[in-house]
C-alpha cells in the first residue's frame, strides 16, 4: 500500500513539474489558448532541458534537487500571483474542460506505473544505461565518465552514449522516498503517455469518450512490454510532441510562439539522449526551413529561425566537443567504414536484409503498419494537403539515415540489423502517426 502511494505521489509531482513555467497563466496571448496536452508536453521539454544544462555542473544530484525546489518554487508563486488577477479561468481550464479525459489520464498513469513496479525488469541495454545511471546515482558528475572503469566494455556504459536519459533516471531514482531503482524511469514512461496526449490532442471534434479510446488504442499499437531501460521511448515522445505541435500550429497561426519553443527544446536534448538523436535534430533543421521559408514563406520569421537553429547546432557541437576532449572518445557513432574495401554484392545482400527486416519489424509494432498505409494516403494527397511536404521529407531523411548507418555499420551487418533496426524504427513512429489526425479533421478518414 505504501508503495502504491508513492507511485500516485510520483504522478502528481510529475504533474507538478511539468506545469511550469508554460500554462495559461503566461501574460503572453499566445500561451493562454493552449490545452493541458500541450501544457504538459512543453514543460516535459522544458524540465530535460534544464536537466541538461545541470547536468554539466558538479553538483550530486541532492544538491540539483534543491536548485531544482527552489526554481519550481519561485515558477509557483508566479503563478499564483497571475492567478490572483484572473480567477475565472481556473475553472474551466483546470477542472471543467475535459475533466473524463483527465481522470482516465490520471488512472492510466497509475496502471502504467504499478505495471513497472510489478515488471521492473531491465532488457540487454537496459542493463547497459544503468551502469550509467549507478555512476550518477553514486556522486559522480558528467566530467569524470572517462575516469571510470567498467571491467566488461572499459568504460562505464561506453562513454560515446549521451547521457542525458540516465542522468534522469538516476535524478529520480536518487531523490524518492522509497530509494526503488525503477521509480527513476517513471519520467520516460510518463512523457510517453504525455506524448500519445499529444497526439490525441490534435483531433478536432471528438468527445472525452473518443479520445479515451483513441488513447488506450495508442498505448495498446506502441507500447512493448516495459520501456525496460530503454531510451528510444524517450527519442520517441520528443518526436511525437513535436509533430503534434507542429500539425496543430499549422492549422492554429496564433501559436507559432508554442511551436519555436518546442523546435528549440526538441532541437537542443536530442543529441543528449542518444546518437541518433544528433541527426533526427539536423532533420528537424532541414524541415523547419522547408516548412517557414518554402510552405509558409514567412521570410520575416527567418531570423528567428536562424537564432534556434544556431541554438541546436551548437548543442550537436558541444555533443561532439565534449565526447572527443572530456569523455576521450574518438568516436560518437560506432561506424567506421573503408570505402576501399567496397564490394557490390555486399552492398546488395545489405539492402536485401534491410528492407527484409523493415518488412518483419513492421509487424512487431501495429503503429508501424498504420503508418505505412497512412504514408501511401499521404503520397495521394501530397499536393492537397502542403503541410505532408514537411513530414514526408522527414520520412526520406529518415530511411536514408536508416540505410546509410547498415551500409556502413563496422558491426556483423545482421547482427546489428536484427538488434537495433525495430528500436529505430519505433523512435520515429509517432511522427508519422499525427497523418491520421490531419486526415480525420480533413475528413478523409
Amino acid at each position: 500500500m505504501i508503495e502504491f502511494f508513492n507511485l500516485f505521489f510520483q504522478i502528481l509531482f510529475f504533474i507538478f513539474l511539468t506545469y511550469f513555467p508554460v500554462n495559461v497563466y503566461l501574460t503572453n496571448s499566445t500561451f493562454k489558448k493552449i490545452s493541458i496536452a500541450e501544457v504538459l508536453s512543453i514543460n516535459s521539454l522544458f524540465f530535460l532541458n534544464l536537466l541538461l544544462l545541470l547536468s554539466f555542473l558538479k553538483f550530486n544530484l541532492l544538491v540539483v534537487m534543491y536548485i531544482i525546489g527552489i526554481i519550481y518554487i519561485l515558477f509557483f508563486f508566479n503563478f499564483l500571483s497571475n492567478y490572483i488577477k484572473d480567477k475565472k479561468k481556473i475553472n474551466p481550464f483546470n477542472f471543467k474542460k475535459n475533466y473524463i479525459l483527465k481522470f482516465f489520464l490520471f488512472f492510466l498513469l497509475i496502471c502504467v506505473f504499478v505495471d513497472t513496479a510489478a515488471h521492473f525488469g531491465l532488457e540487454w541495454d537496459g542493463f547497459l544505461w544503468k551502469k550509467k545511471v549507478n555512476f550518477f546515482y553514486n556522486g559522480g558528475n558528467f566530467y569524470e565518465l572517462s575516469q571510470i572503469n567498467e571491467p566488461v566494455t572499459g568504460k562505464i556504459n561506453w562513454n560515446n552514449y549521451p547521457h542525458l536519459g540516465a542522468y534522469v533516471w538516476a535524478f529520480f531514482w536518487k531523490n524518492s522516498f522509497l530509494n526503488y531503482e525503477y521509480i527513476g524511469r517513471l519520467f520516460h514512461e510518463y512523457i510517453y503517455i504525455i506524448s500519445l496526449l499529444a497526439i490525441v490532442s490534435t483531433f478536432k471534434n471528438l468527445s472525452d469518450f473518443k479520445k479515451i479510446f483513441l488513447l488506450f488504442a495508442l498505448y495498446t499499437i506502441t507500447k512493448n512490454g516495459n520501456l525496460a531501460g530503454y531510451q528510444d521511448y524517450l527519442i520517441f515522445s520528443i518526436l511525437t510532441i513535436f509533430a503534434s505541435i507542429l500539425l496543430q500550429s499549422h492549422f492554429n497561426k496564433k501559436k507559432q510562439n508554442v511551436l519555436y519553443l518546442t523546435y528549440l527544446f526538441v532541437g537542443i536534448i536530442l543529441p543528449w539522449i542518444k546518437t541518433e538523436g544528433a541527426i533526427y535534430s539536423i532533420f528537424l533543421i532541414i524541415i523547419f526551413f522547408i516548412y517557414e521559408y518554402f510552405l509558409l514563406k514567412r521570410n520575416k520569421n527567418l531570423k528567428i529561425y536562424f537564432i534556434i537553429s544556431l541554438v541546436i547546432l551548437f548543442s550537436i557541437f558541444m555533443r561532439i566537443f565534449t565526447n572527443y576532449f572530456i569523455l576521450e572518445e574518438s568516436t560518437i557513432l560506432q561506424t567506421k567504414y573503408n570505402f576501399k574495401d567496397f564490394d557490390f554484392l555486399l552492398v546488395i545482400n545489405k539492402i536485401y536484409y534491410i528492407f527484409f527486416y523493415l518488412v518483419k519489424f513492421s509487424f512487431k509494432h501495429p503503429i508501424l503498419l498504420i503508418n505505412f498505409f497512412l504514408l501511401i494516403m499521404a503520397i495521394f494527397y501530397f499536393k492537397k494537403f502542403n503541410i505532408l511536404k514537411i513530414f514526408l521529407a522527414f520520412f526520406l531523411l529518415n530511411y536514408l539515415f536508416i540505410f546509410v548507418v547498415y551500409l556502413t555499420t563496422s558491426a556483423g551487418y545482421i547482427w546489428h540489423i536484427q538488434t537495433s533496426l525495430n528500436r529505430i524504427m519505433l523512435q520515429t513512429s509517432g511522427f508519422y502517426f499525427v497523418f491520421f489526425s490531419l486526415f480525420w479533421n480533413k475528413k478523409v478518414l
